[in-house]
């Protein structure tokens, strides 16, 4: 086997041949790698998603006023937020600090954010969240919306001709 997987490109050569030795023996490269480099790949979970993304941490790297708007703007509205909750601004509407679909508590993952996305239209390549899947759920709804629209306009139409007809003749 000429060529190493890019895992194995940057081990030292005991790592290297460690690996070379088991591909010989017959093992897959992809568990002979994992073994030689002795460290299973990573997991996407929300624990590994969100490492690092507390307020306390944009606190020291954005800045201390940052971190106090955002929170004093959630708090204003009534959203329980404290130094480990998660503020992500660029799927935040309008609201900013205030809107809920944009913070994650203590106890909540990346599912809730990709559920934020999902259903605001947008996409995000680290939650793995499509454009054209969000999209099509934005769209589904707002055909929902007009389906309503136009029966509360038939609604009204029809209350308009019982209204008419209840009318006492003169």
């Amino acid at each position: 086997m000429k060529d190493l997987p890019i895992g194995m490109m940057d081990q030292p050569p005991e790592v290297v041949a460690r690996f070379r030795k088991m591909v010989a023996a017959g093992e897959s490269p992809r568990l002979a790698e994992m073994l030689a480099v002795r460290k299973g790949p990573c997991l996407d979970t929300d624990t590994v998603h969100m490492a690092g993304l507390s307020m306390a941490h944009v606190a020291k790297t954005a800045g201390k006023s940052y971190a106090e708007k955002d929170m004093k703007q959630a708090r204003a509205a009534g959203i329980q937020v404290n130094e480990n909750s998660f503020f992500n601004g660029s799927i935040a509407d309008e609201r900013q600090g205030a809107d809920p679909g944009a913070w994650c508590l203590v106890g909540e993952g990346k599912d809730k954010l990709k559920k934020t996305v999902r259903d605001r239209g947008g996409a995000c390549e680290s939650l793995k969240v499509d454009f054209g899947e969000s999209q099509e759920r934005v769209d589904k709804e707002q055909a929902r919306l007009e389906k309503l629209r136009w029966k509360k306009r038939e609604y009204k139409k029809l209350q308009k001709q019982v209204a008419a007809n209840m009318k006492p003749k003169e």
